[in-house]
């Protein structure tokens, strides 16, 4: 009988361990995926103002500047790509139009130089637009 017991209490412990465990990973990741949705909105507002100066449709060149980590300059171009679609970002060829980002401009990046680009909008948050007058 004793032994039915000690059976009981463990399945008792295993089932309330497992219930915390069930709840705090709930949290955890509705904790991570609020987050994504903050990160997704604050960059909606970064490239608002300058998505209305851009066409409809097509391909525009990205650069994003001043990033130390090869991983968040990937992340800042796929947060910029979801953000101005239906335009498709392109980081290898020169376009018409350029989109510079400077989330962060670490002390003494290089600064490619803007000769043949004529900037036609700051939006004064790291976001800046440009026109390619020469190729």
């Amino acid at each position: 009988m004793w032994r039915y017991g000690r059976i009981a209490v463990v399945f008792v412990l295993i089932f309330f361990a497992a219930r915390s465990t069930y709840r705090v990973s709930r949290r955890a990741v509705r904790a991570h995926a609020k987050a994504l949705l903050d990160r997704v909105e604050a960059n909606e507002e970064r490239f608002a103002r300058v998505r209305r100066r851009l066409p409809g449709s097509g391909t525009i060149e990205y650069r994003c500047l001043g990033r130390d980590d090869a991983t968040d300059a990937v992340r800042d171009r796929y947060m910029a790509q979801y953000v101005l679609t239906p335009l498709v970002l392109d980081v290898r060829r020169p376009h018409e139009w350029v989109v510079e980002d400077r989330p962060v401009v670490a002390t003494g990046a290089t600064v490619p130089p803007t000769s043949g680009l004529q900037l036609i909008f700051d939006a004064d948050n790291g976001i800046r637009l440009y026109r390619r007058t020469a190729p």
